[in-house]
């Protein structure tokens, strides 16, 4: 009896040391999605900020060739480069993270991040986006300026319209 009782403590112990050992390694990194344009047609290595290594792509997805969606593991050191704007491009068989406008607004475990099959591809986003924030604030300096000059109610209505053609 008292040796069954003994066994039991010593596997108790045991599971429980796995078990943290298990909670520190999930704890070493972060797991984000990037989500692809366009499908991934080539095997990709490791995640880039700089040129330093960041983090790995998750064993299951890097076997993967034509998907559109991986799963990454990235250092907690490099965990506050993923923020809210952060996208990625493929360059060579590297997955590269490109903020242009920071946020300082970090990613949660497990959000997904915009991706690109290429830096040309994510230049010629950045100018979409770019386009319509020059438009929107073009529309707003417009707006504004009416507003003083033909007066509010005036304003509003050509917003209303607006609103209906711009949908």
């Amino acid at each position: 009896m008292r040796l069954s009782w003994y066994l039991l403590i010593v596997a108790t112990v045991l599971v429980l040391g796995n078990v943290d050992a298990f909670s520190a390694e999930q704890e070493t990194c972060k797991k984000f999605r990037i989500v692809f344009e366009d499908s991934i047609s080539k095997k990709l290595d490791d995640v880039y900020v700089n040129d330093e290594v960041a983090g790995v792509i998750s064993s299951s997805e890097s076997s993967r060739i034509d998907a559109k969606e991986i799963q990454v593991c990235i250092d907690r050191k490099y965990a506050g480069k993923f923020e809210i704007n952060s996208v990625c491009y493929v360059s060579g068989n590297r997955i590269v993270v490109y903020n242009a406008w920071s946020t300082g607004i970090d990613l949660k475990d497990g959000e997904a991040i915009k991706g690109f099959t290429s830096r040309m591809n994510l230049y010629i986003y950045e100018a979409r986006e770019l386009s319509v924030l020059i438009k929107d604030t073009i529309r707003a300096f417009v707006l504004e300026y009416a507003n003083k000059f033909l007066g509010e109610s005036t304003v509003s209505k050509a917003k209303d319209v607006y609103g209906v053609m711009a949908k």
